[in-house]
């Protein structure tokens, strides 16, 4: 495997953010549509938080309730912390937190599954991972999807080819951010549909509490259809 090195293009810690700087903006002109789908759905997230919290009140000591609260805000977090990655050009370490988020939605959903194993884990006890993926019993596509993040975000050669440029460049060693259009819309368009079946499954847990998002669920679940034909065509890029 042949590299271009762009390590010379980077003078110094300031001439790495300008750069960023640079990545940054041409993000926002490029992903407009999909940066403002984001930020509808961060509101539509805080909001069901919002609407949740009234009940964590009323129920102190409810393991369900603690343990919905601190994994979403886990997701929230991971959520904002991938796309500000993703905005400076940082793929490889924006794919990571994505994968955490993935991760961290397993683990919920894992919980409302099998409840009785919140208590010795709001004491300590870890669950690890894979665990979580065999109990859940993951079917072809999301086993599939989490292979190929590990494969991006471990220290595998391969993982290199995720900053190769759109207009022929050869695989690139990259020291800051890279702008690479197509994996940026890939992983972001991802974030979202993790996001957005994190909203599905709480709301589904808490029918009674958040019976008012249903319109807005039914509104996201039309914009994923969009961005899900989207992936299918930049998976037939990647092909080409």
């Amino acid at each position: 495997m042949e590299f271009k090195e762009t390590f010379g293009e980077m003078e110094g810690f300031k001439s790495v953010v300008e750069f960023q700087s640079d990545i940054s903006q041409r993000f926002r002109e490029d992903f407009h549509s999909l940066i403002s789908l984001y930020e509808s759905l961060s509101d539509i997230y805080l909001n069901t938080v919002k609407k949740l919290k009234e009940r964590v009140k009323r129920e102190k000591g409810d393991s369900r309730n603690e343990v919905t609260f601190l994994l979403m805000a886990r997701i929230f977090n991971h959520s904002l912390s991938a796309f500000i990655l993703l905005e400076r050009g940082m793929i490889i370490d924006g794919a990571a937190v994505i994968r955490q988020v993935l991760e961290t939605q397993w683990l919920l959903e894992y919980f409302y599954e099998n409840p009785q194993k919140v208590d010795s884990w709001m004491e300590g006890k870890r669950i690890k991972p894979s665990e979580v993926r065999r109990n859940l019993k993951l079917d072809e596509e999301r086993s599939f999807l989490y292979g190929e993040y590990c494969k991006m975000t471990h220290n595998n050669i391969e993982a290199a080819r995720y900053f190769s440029g759109s207009q022929g460049d050869s695989d690139c060693i990259i020291f800051g951010g890279y702008y690479n259009p197509l994996y940026i819309e890939q992983l972001l368009s991802e974030l979202i549909i993790y996001i957005t079946t994190t909203l599905f499954i709480v709301n589904y847990a808490y029918q009674e509490e958040l019976h008012d998002l249903t319109a807005i669920n039914r509104k996201l679940n039309s914009m994923l259809k969009v961005i899900i034909g989207r992936l299918a065509e930049i998976s037939h890029m990647e092909e080409e």
